[in-house]
């Protein structure tokens, strides 16, 4: 009887999981962040406020009834030790912030930030895999059927590519450049997938155990270039070039934030919207409907029978419809144009061409 009172005050006081462990009041999200030359992992409370994770914790740590507990460093750590002895006690610090008012007034501690005084950086600086989803969403496929794609699911696994992560990914705010003597960059906005706990040879059933949270990834495409026959997606003799159409500097947008698991009951169920300079050209849940193929925790048990994924790879879930190469006539990137991708619960992610 003595001994399991001992671990149930283990679990109680050291953070981790146990019966008594609190659950956060209000959703909050992650996001990685620049302010005088320190980056930092933090907390975004009513995407107006960020609180600094390392630095609220040691605050948190002065009672005298909490054991120290190290705090994540990046946030591929955080993904990894998430799961295992961290999301307890940041459920925990977050209601302490909000129960005690640190976000505002008097009690307002010094590692809280106005969200508008920080940099907003790409959440994971770098993930060690990025993987796309081709033709993941039914209406997409119809649009881009000029281009030879087929009804994706009928018999056939997940069609995946990879994207080069410390050259593709930027942040939000940054610039998306156009390549040299590239004219056909096209948009599409995605729901991805962080992963948390290591996967390998999994069921369905078991994927959303090994998942982190969710993000936003705009998969910018190269279709090709005006002197390319036809028009159409660059071509080589094997078939289409997928090096050259998803791998540029700057082409994989991400963030603004990593929204946790616990607080999406469906994924696909979260809208996709995209525009350019303000006008509507993706819209999941409205103006374009569209419906995926394979679901995230699909993807995710096939990726995961080929390659071990690790905390912080991130599996992006293919583009809605809507896309610049499936309009008639095609429109698509020029310098000067402001995209912005939202995805519901998760955010916005801005970004100029140049």
């Amino acid at each position: 009887m003595r001994a399991r009172i001992f671990v149930l005050l283990v679990g109680l006081f050291s953070g981790g999981a146990s019966l008594f462990a609190q659950t956060a009041g209000e959703h909050f999200k992650f996001g990685t962040f620049e302010l005088a030359g320190e980056q930092f992992v933090g907390i975004v409370l009513r995407d107006a406020y960020v609180v600094h994770l390392e630095k609220a914790n040691l605050d948190f740590e002065r009672s005298p009834l909490e054991v120290t507990l190290p705090m994540a460093r990046d946030m591929k750590e955080l993904a990894g030790r998430y799961d295992l002895d961290l999301s307890a006690r940041i459920h925990r610090i977050v209601n302490a912030v909000l129960s005690e008012d640190r976000l505002s007034g008097p009690n307002r501690r010094s590692y809280v930030y106005l969200l508008d005084a920080v940099k907003t950086l790409a959440p994971i600086l770098y993930p060690n895999k990025i993987l796309g989803a081709s033709g993941n969403y039914y209406q997409h496929v119809d649009e881009m059927e000029a281009f030879g794609f087929e009804n994706p699911k009928a018999g056939r696994v997940p069609y995946l590519f990879m994207k080069p992560p410390t050259t593709t990914v930027v942040g939000d705010g940054d610039a998306i450049l156009l390549p040299e003597g590239r004219t056909q960059i096209d948009w599409e906005c995605e729901l991805a997938v962080v992963i948390g706990q290591p996967a390998k040879n999994i069921s369905v059933e078991e994927a959303e155990n090994h998942i982190f949270g969710y993000t936003i990834m705009m998969d910018v495409s190269d279709r090709g270039d005006e002197n390319s026959e036809g028009g159409e997606l660059h071509r080589t003799q094997y078939g289409i070039d997928w090096l050259l159409g998803k791998s540029h500097d700057t082409h994989a947008p991400l963030g603004p934030f990593i929204l946790p698991k616990e607080f999406v009951e469906d994924p696909h169920a979260l809208g996709l919207k995209l525009t350019v300079n303000g006008e509507i050209m993706q819209d999941s849940k409205g103006k374009y409907p569209s419906k995926e193929v394979f679901t995230a925790n699909e993807l995710l048990t096939h990726t995961a029978s080929i390659m071990t994924l690790e905390p912080g790879d991130v599996i992006s879930c293919g583009s809605p419809a809507g896309v610049g190469a499936g309009r008639d006539p095609q429109i698509f990137l020029e310098k000067g144009d402001v995209v912005v991708s939202t995805i519901e619960q998760i955010g916005s992610l801005t970004n100029p061409v140049k």
